[in-house]
């Protein structure tokens, strides 16, 4: 594939996991809005959302690094970590990033 062809790649898959994170986004404010005016359930019900929320916007970040950068976009050590970490939070992996 030409490089032409990657980065058109590379930007069809990030203009998909920006069209997933925005409804993500959406839900996990509404439930934040739900613990501020006091409305929420305390149940495991809402912490169950809670956790499939950031499991699912931990993943679709980790798919746009994957996928969707680009040959012009570089991604900082911090930033890369911060989506590991919240990626492998829940499970029974840990990672070590000791490159600078």
């Amino acid at each position: 594939m030409s490089q032409g062809n990657l980065d058109l790649a590379a930007l069809v898959s990030s203009r998909m996991c920006y069209d997933l994170i925005a409804p993500i986004g959406a839900i996990n404010n509404g439930l934040e809005l739900l613990s501020i005016s006091g409305q929420a359930l305390d149940g495991p019900e809402m912490s169950l959302i809670g956790e499939s929320i950031n499991n699912a916007s931990a993943r679709i970040r980790f798919f746009l690094i994957a996928y969707g950068a680009t040959s012009e976009h570089e991604i900082g050590r911090a930033e890369m970590v911060a989506v590991l970490k919240d990626l492998i939070d829940s499970g029974r992996l840990s990672v070590e990033c000791n490159s600078p």
